[in-house]
């Protein structure tokens, strides 16, 4: 809250503010599909992304990439890539990712991610995807850490 200026011999009124989130919006937080299926995941930020002018070119991108789907089947690696410690995701890049356009910040931009075929060992399975951005432009997204977005993965229909 903030109080409002006010004359003497006036009473101060003060103001509530909505509340504001600042980061990425996962549209949807949770899927259920079959096994095997591709799900469209919808990102967007709440603030503008800092872009970077030089030679005449504006650069503006931001990866976003998956670096675990944690929960599923045990023994196989993730889907995009080996599942990694914190420590290590700090220096990697992922096999699979996005790159989030800076000059569209406040649009939906899409990530697809392919689930498991697995329904011969399992009927069921969730995992949840571990999504980190990564910029050198702008330092308010290097290794921030989205949302994580839940799937539930069904056995395919005979």
């Amino acid at each position: 809250m903030r109080a409002r200026p006010s004359s003497v011999g006036v009473s101060s009124q003060y103001y509530n503010s909505k509340e504001f989130f600042a980061g990425a919006q996962i549209e949807k937080p949770s899927y259920t599909l079959q096994s095997g299926k591709e799900v469209t995941i919808r990102i967007k930020s709440t603030v503008p992304v800092a872009c970077v002018e030089g030679h005449g070119h504006k650069t503006c991108g931001i990866n976003i990439e998956l670096f675990s789907l944690k929960d599923q089947f045990q023994g196989r690696p993730a889907n995009c890539n080996d599942s990694l410690p914190d420590e290590e995701i700090k220096m990697s890049k992922s096999a699979c990712g996005l790159v989030f356009d800076g000059s569209n910040w406040d649009e939906y931009h899409s990530f697809k991610l392919q689930t498991l075929s697995d329904q011969a060992l399992r009927k069921s399975y969730k995992c949840a995807a571990k999504l980190i951005a990564k910029s050198n432009i702008d330092t308010l997204w290097l290794n921030y850490q989205l949302p994580e977005v839940y799937v539930s993965n069904l056995k395919k229909l005979s």
